[in-house]
């Protein structure tokens, strides 16, 4: 990582939203330049563990398209008068599939062919 010798150089809001876990740590070691509204909606692990220990710099529209499941489940627990629902509507990782639902809807067809 060539900028770690001069970190003036680093653009920290495009590396806030970088989900390499190298990236991430580095942006954690210096987290005066982090840009909240960015890193909340960065599903790495290692950035979700740090934003969840920092709830109050959240930012919540960010948050809500963080497709990390962990986020997800932190984002039920949380007053759904404050989140953004557009957000969270285009958020893919809200939906989950029950696979058995679907074997059983399908299995009239599987048995006719």
């Amino acid at each position: 990582f060539p900028s770690h010798d001069n970190p003036s150089k680093i653009d920290w809001f495009s590396l806030s939203m970088v989900t390499n876990d190298e990236a991430v740590k580095f942006l954690i070691q210096n987290p005066s330049k982090i840009n909240w509204y960015i890193f909340s909606s960065n599903s790495n692990d290692i950035a979700v563990d740090y934003i969840l220990t920092n709830r109050n710099n959240i930012e919540l529209c960010s948050l809500c398209k963080n497709q990390n499941p962990r986020i997800i489940d932190y984002l039920k627990t949380a007053n759904y008068s404050y989140l953004y629902w557009c957000q969270l509507s285009n958020n893919p990782a809200i939906f989950k599939l029950d696979y058995e639902k679907i074997k059983k809807k399908f299995e009239p067809l599987a048995e006719e062919i």
